[in-house]
C-alpha cells in the first residue's frame, strides 16, 4: 500500500501497521459528486400554478363538491392549493388563506374578470 498519507511502522512481530503521517488528513476522501441528470423546470398543470402564482392572478377553483372559489393564489405543493379569498366583499381588506387538497378540485381557470 503506498499512499503519501501513511507511514510503515513497526515489522518486528511479522505484520506492518500503518500510521498516519502528521499533518495529514485522517479523515476519509470526499465523495465525488454524482452527476445528477439535470431536471426541467415543472411541466403540465404544476407549471400552470407556478405561473399564476408568480403573476398574483386571481384564479377561480371549482371543486367537486360543487363549490366555486375565487382569490388569489399563495401557495402550492404537491398535494395542496393555497388561495387567499376576500371573505366580505364589502370589506375586501379582510381575508381568509383557504386550503385545498388537489384531489379535491375538479379544474382551476384563470380569473379574467378581475
Amino acid at each position: 500500500m503506498t499512499n503519501q498519507n501513511f507511514g510503515v511502522g513497526d515489522t518486528h512481530s511479522g505484520r506492518q501497521t500503518l500510521h498516519v503521517k502528521p499533518g495529514a488528513n485522517r479523515s476519509r476522501p470526499p465523495k465525488k459528486m454524482q452527476g445528477k441528470p439535470h431536471t426541467k423546470g415543472p411541466e403540465g398543470h404544476e407549471k400552470r400554478l407556478r405561473d399564476m402564482k408568480v403573476a398574483g392572478s386571481n384564479i377561480v377553483i371549482h371543486t367537486q363538491s360543487g363549490q366555486t372559489l375565487t382569490g388569489k393564489m399563495v401557495d402550492f405543493d404537491k398535494y395542496t392549493i393555497t388561495i387567499e379569498m376576500i371573505t366580505d366583499e364589502a370589506h375586501p381588506e379582510i381575508t381568509a388563506a383557504v386550503t385545498f387538497y388537489k384531489h379535491s378540485v375538479e379544474c382551476f381557470l384563470l380569473d379574467t374578470d378581475k
